[in-house]
């Protein structure tokens, strides 16, 4: 499957600022949801014991955030790099 890669070098610095602001929001979101699903994931394997599987799905949904912050991080000097 082809990803799409976006080139931050051409893009206006408006829309930039606009992916970055939903870029982190996501990234908030996911980071929340992770860390609340990891936690109901402990709860529900020390209650019901052979339910372990719930604790796997943060982790393997966790290069995710990393990805988001890789683009954060990105745009963010793309950015900085603009405002000399």
């Amino acid at each position: 499957m082809a990803t799409k890669k976006t080139n931050y070098n051409h893009m206006k610095f408006s829309r930039k600022e606009e992916n970055l602001k939903t870029i982190k929001a996501a990234l908030l979101a996911l980071g929340i949801m992770l860390i609340t699903l990891l936690c109901l994931g402990i709860y529900v394997s020390i209650n019901n014991f052979g339910s372990l599987s719930f604790i796997v799905v943060p982790f393997i949904l966790s290069p995710i955030l990393y990805v988001f912050a890789k683009k954060t991080f990105t745009i963010t000097e793309e950015i900085k790099s603009r405002e000399i």
